[in-house]
């Protein structure tokens, strides 16, 4: 547990995700003793799993649309999805003192999938733009 907690689950005027072993649980899903569930919706943590997250967040963010997309031009939004995952993830982080450096990147990388490490890779990438 890297000590993170958020508004990942609708809270919205308090936290209420915590991470355990890198994936986000719903602080308000729990038994009477604070037991939290398994809500079966994993979330890699914005922290320790800054990569992971972004994809996450690049995914729920291609299942919809906005009014003013050209609904023909896929690619175009899935970078707008991108983007927006990308701004929430290094936004999270800074607000919380830490920036996603390309070395963070580099030794996200080494322990992360080839289809994963591609996405460290192209953040990095965007970040340098």
């Amino acid at each position: 547990m890297c000590g993170y907690q958020g508004y990942e689950f609708g809270a919205g005027s308090y936290p209420d995700s915590v991470c355990i072993d890198g994936v986000l649980f719903d602080a308000d899903a729990c038994d009477v003793n604070g037991n939290l569930f398994d809500t079966e919706r994993h979330i890699p943590c914005p922290m320790c799993r800054p990569a992971e997250a972004i994809e996450y967040w690049t995914e729920q963010n291609s299942s919809s649309w906005e009014d003013d997309e050209d609904q023909e031009d896929e690619a175009a939004h899935d970078a707008r999805a991108r983007a927006a995952a990308v701004s929430l993830v290094t936004d999270i982080r800074r607000n919380r003192g830490v920036e996603f450096i390309e070395n963070h990147a580099d030794a996200a990388q080494a322990q992360q999938s080839p289809a994963q490490a591609g996405t460290a890779t192209a953040l990095s990438a965007e970040r340098e733009e």
